[in-house]
């Protein structure tokens, strides 16, 4: 008895010890965020630069850029001072004969004596001195000349290394070697994602000077700006463009004032804002007209009449094209010689014009004159040159010369790519080869299309779609990586948007190689191609966020993090709406200078968080979508089965899947099957006709059958491996059906569509053969994203959040006006109540900040708030609660406000008005209230998709939380309060506008409404040792 009384006491220590070790260990981490005492770093003593009278001859000859004559004085200097051993002496003067040897004729010689300072320098003065580093420097600019790139970044990153040793992190020198390696990552290499990293020390290093200098920090941002106009970036780079504006007009320089409206009208052009493109570029002409030719003597005016004309060609106006594209070639400073960039320049943009118009003859002319200048000016390896070869190539698509056309697009993949040289139509380059090169994508992708139209016109080979399917593989590989580098989200949106005829095409040749071969492999890439093609960003988002909340970030970090986000999303909110208010350009100006500020803490934020807690980098399986292998794997309830859709511009593709088949269809958007979508889904939500009104019952009753059994026999019916089973209002089917939508499809509830018509002609909607009938459905964003969704453990918390915007049932709450009431939700919230403890908050209790404050404490959020969405804006979906004047808050709640709170809520019931509606984003989806509170972290959802009747929407909540506390699934809680409508209406009142308006989003599986298990299966233990231990104890 004392052993066991002695191992009873061993066990309670243990865990003290556990108990007590948890908390050190917070408490270390929380100590960890403090700055550990340092001693002070010993001084390294940095030698002067080399001073002597034998130098004063070649320095005069080099400052007059007489560099061939300096290179010869700096060689016998050099000499003078190897007689007499002067090391420093001759280090300095052999690296003076090679940077100008390097700057003049002379590049062999100029490398020679670098060699020789090199060898001199290690041996007499050792690696870490300043002369070997700038010997380094200048070996680093003698490869980038000759195009080394390795070589280059090998000699510039040792010549870093050593700057920091000597004059630390923020040395001017340093600047200079960041600025050196950012130009080879940029020029040589095509990474720009590193090339900004790069770039980016340099301004963090020029802003930290003890005197801020303008001109050079106005420089970097002009960089910055290019860099990330490159790589595609081109929010970001409309930020940097704005800052250089300001601080030209800040510096009083017309110069550089001509130079900001012309690259901002550049930016603008490529976001398709073709009305500010032609604003500013009109500005930068107007400038130029007054100003004195640049620094460089260069006068860029050529290129801003070409800009300005493919503005106008992009609208429509094609006589101010022409015109601007002339004006153009008559410019001061183009000669009317091919071999002139700007002269290629408006060649490619007048031959683009006649494209355009079909004029295919004139177009092809002058693609070749562009084509001829550009591999004189250079050469046959220049992306330029590529974009002559694509032009042409493109003239050929067009005129169905798809032979013509494959050969130029190789060629242009061969001008584009380095190492990439095979001109055989088969060969594709590698991804590895590619590397950051953005306009590939286009190139690979119009590859890719034109090899399914020579197969489907020409060859019939099926080694055609196996290239092209390559293709778009290698497409696919590079718009994910770009996405990767992007900075901001409307730039990975902007390409989501861009890349979706990509995938379409894709899709098309995944179709053609599943009917040719029959074989399944094929389903498996429409597979992925649709995942690819879905809500990325949203996934992205709520991985990194479930990182970020984890134990080992610390508390201030984490919170620093949601701030700033916070803060650009905001800013981005204020920049969207003076944009399209057409607010004081100066407004927007100020705007985006802070949105930039604010970004570029953001960013610090990140790599320091990125580099003390490695896991939260993104890793190759987080990046990886789920396979449809795994899919099916997965999927052990055999009466489930999944329908993917993706909505093209000119087919629907659909992929139907359960646990042993998949079934691939497409289907054409016909004009007959767009009209009755369209005109379904609004009558649907009672924009268009309202049921008995302008057009009798029996008439609205036809529209609405015919229009509910096409879209069944198109959009569903294809698709389905299981037939369903049509159990009638009174029972619930058993068959389980999730809906992954496409573009506008995510505004169509499925459960109304009918899978037959009815067999009498009167107006009678309870007795029609709903898909609601036949399907337990439920919908998710993308299949990887739903599979996330179902792994997250059940909370802890217990008890539901409920608030209504009303106070009673008449409607009035305090001041509020009666006609903002919704009488219906007081009603709402007393039924829920009766059935689920909680807390439920009405009228002026129902606040924004009360929200904020208790959201994350309870399992369940029910908000029956006013909802409010903007289709044309991604930023004003908002739910609006009643606002306190006393208090902070305005009572309205953004969607992009959720996206950092991480609420944790199994369940979030969505009864406000058109919670599922927003901007829908081609690939992203609909920036929704939903999607808000998806990124927020809750995995299951009920939404609204129109203003639904608060009477009926009472009725339906009452039934749905009766149905989720007997222990139902969501939707199928849901879709039973729905049948349960249906069967006690009468034939009019029955109408799916009353019932059919919300759905159910994510995870489905059960909410356990009373203790959670895992704490009852530990109490329950507990409860038993501590019995067995007293009844021992007792009898002994």
């Amino acid at each position: 008895m004392e052993n066991k009384r002695r191992v009873w006491l061993w066990v309670m220590v243990l865990l003290f010890a556990a108990f007590a070790g948890g908390l050190a260990a917070r408490k270390m981490r929380s100590y960890a965020e403090y700055p550990k005492a340092k001693s002070a770093p010993v001084p390294v003593y940095v030698e002067p630069p080399f001073r002597h009278s034998m130098l004063s001859r070649p320095d005069s000859l080099r400052d007059a850029g007489n560099f061939d004559l300096a290179h010869d004085a700096y060689l016998a200097t050099a000499a003078c001072f190897l007689e007499n051993k002067n090391w420093k002496g001759y280090v300095w003067s052999l690296n003076a004969a090679g940077s100008t040897g390097i700057r003049g004729k002379y590049h062999d010689n100029g490398l020679a004596a670098l060699q020789k300072a090199l060898r001199a320098g290690k041996q007499h003065l050792g690696v870490n001195h300043r002369y070997v580093s700038n010997t380094f420097y200048f070996l680093g600019e003698y490869y980038y000349l000759i195009s080394n790139a390795s070589k280059s970044l090998a000699c510039h990153k040792q010549a870093l290394k050593c700057r920091i040793y000597l004059f630390g992190k923020n040395g001017n020198m340093v600047a200079d070697s960041y600025q050196q390696i950012a130009q080879v990552y940029q020029y040589l290499v095509f990474d720009y994602a590193k090339a900004e990293a790069y770039m980016d020390s340099v301004l963090q290093i020029t802003r930290k000077a003890p005197e801020r200098n303008l001109r050079d920090e106005a420089s970097i941002c002009y960089d910055l700006m290019a860099v990330n106009r490159l790589k595609g970036d081109l929010e970001r780079a409309l930020l940097y463009a704005n800052k250089y504006m300001v601080m030209a007009e800040e510096l009083g320089d017309s110069n550089l004032l001509e130079l900001a409206h012309s690259t901002t009208g550049s930016i603008y052009y490529s976001q398709a804002d073709y009305r500010n493109s032609i604003l500013h570029l009109r500005k930068a002409i107007g400038l130029n007209r007054t100003n004195k030719p640049a620094i460089s003597g260069q006068n860029n005016i050529s290129y801003y009449y070409n800009d300005l004309g493919n503005a106008f060609l992009q609208t429509g106006n094609f006589r101010m094209a022409a015109r601007s594209f002339h004006d153009a070639l008559k410019a001061p400073d183009s000669s009317l010689s091919s071999d002139t960039l700007s002269v290629t320049n408006s060649y490619a943009s007048l031959g683009n014009l006649y494209l355009k118009q079909q004029q295919f003859d004139s177009a092809r002319f002058y693609f070749d004159k562009c084509l001829s200048g550009r591999l004189a000016y250079y050469g046959g390896k220049h992306y330029k040159t590529s974009q002559a070869y694509k032009n042409l190539a493109d003239i050929s698509y067009q005129t169905s010369r798809f032979d013509h056309a494959l050969a130029n697009y190789q060629l242009a993949l061969i001008a584009a790519v380095p190492e990439f040289i095979q001109t055989e139509i088969s060969a594709v380059p590698t991804v590895a080869m590619i590397g950051a090169r953005y306009e590939l994508i286009d190139i690979l992708g119009s590859k890719g299309k034109a090899l399914i139209q020579n197969y489907l016109k020409n060859s019939h080979n099926q080694a055609d779609l196996i290239l092209s399917l390559s293709c778009f593989r290698t497409a696919d590989s590079l718009i994910q990586k770009y996405a990767e580098s992007y900075g901001s989200e409307s730039s990975r949106l902007s390409l989501a948007q861009e890349s979706h005829a990509i995938y379409e095409q894709a899709l098309a040749c995944t179709l053609l190689l599943s009917d040719a071969t029959h074989q399944v492999i094929y389903n498996s890439y429409a597979f992925y191609f649709m995942e690819r093609s879905k809500s990325q960003l949203l996934l992205q988002g709520i991985r990194r966020a479930e990182q970020l909340n984890t134990k080992l970030i610390p508390d201030t970090l984490r919170n620093l993090e949601k701030e700033l986000s916070f803060r650009i999303n905001t800013l981005q909110q204020q920049q969207e709406e003076h944009v399209n208010s057409n607010h004081n350009e100066k407004e927007i100006q100020k705007i985006r200078s802070q949105l930039l500020e604010v970004n570029m803490q953001y960013r610090n934020l990140q790599k320091r968080m990125d580099t003390r807690y490695p896991f939260l980098k993104t890793s190759e399986t987080d990046k990886q979508s789920i396979s449809l292998h795994d899919l099916q794997q997965n999927l052990k309830d055999t009466s489930r089965q999944f329908i993917m859709y993706f909505w093209g511009d000119s087919s629907i593709y659909m992929l139907g899947i359960t646990a042993r088949k998949s079934k691939f269809v497409r289907i054409s958007k016909t004009k007959t099957l767009m009209e009755t979508f369209t005109g379904f889904v609004r009558n649907l939500s009672g924009k268009d006709e309202l049921p008995g009104t302008k057009m009798d019952h029996e008439c609205a009753f036809e529209v609405y059958t015919r229009q509910a059994y096409g879209l069944y026999q198109n959009l569903v019916k294809p698709a389905l491996l299981l037939s369903g089973d049509n159990a009638g209002t009174s029972e619930k089917p058993l068959a389980k059906l999730v809906i992954i939508p496409d573009g506008p499809l995510a505004y169509l509830p499925f459960s109304t569509l009918l899978t037959r018509l009815p067999r009498h002609g009167h107006a009678d909607y309870q007795s029609l053969s709903y898909l609601l009938l036949r399907y337990q459905s439920s919908y998710a964003y993308s299949a990887t994203l739903l599979a996330h969704q179902e792994q997250q453990s059940g909370s802890a918390r217990s008890g539901v959040l409920a608030m209504a915007y009303s106070a009673d049932a008449s409607g009035s709450a305090g001041q509020q006006h009666r006609q903002d009431q919704i009488p219906g939700t007081v009603r709402e919230l007393a039924a829920i109540s009766r059935i689920m403890k909680g807390l439920y908050l009405k009228g002026n209790e129902a606040t924004e900040q009360t929200f904020l404050n208790n959201a994350s404490k309870y399992q369940i959020i029910h908000l029956a708030v006013h909802g409010r969405t903007d289709e044309k804006s991604k930023y004003e979906s908002r739910i609006l609660f009643n606002a306190e004047s006393n208090r902070p808050g305005d009572g309205i709640l953004y969607a992009h406000e959720l996206y950092n709170l991480q609420l944790g809520a199994r369940l979030v019931v969505l009864s406000a008005c058109e919670t599922a509606l927003g901007r829908l984003f081609s690939g992203e989806g609909v920036f929704s209230m939903a999607r808000g509170f998806t990124f927020g972290g809750c995995p299951s959802l009920i939404m609204s998709l129109w203003k639904v009747d608060d009477s009926a929407t009472a009725d339906l909540m009452a039934h749905l939380y009766e149905g989720l506390q007997t222990g139902l699934s969501i939707n199928e809680s849901l879709e039973s309060s729905q049948r349960n409508y249906l069967r006690t209406h009468d034939e009019l009142t029955a109408h799916p506008r009353y019932w059919a308006g919300f759905i159910a989003s994510g995870n489905m599986a059960p909410i356990e409404t009373g203790w959670p298990y895992q704490w009852l299966a530990m109490f329950t233990t507990a409860v038993f040792l501590i019995t067995l231990f007293l009844v021992q104890n007792k009898y002994r």
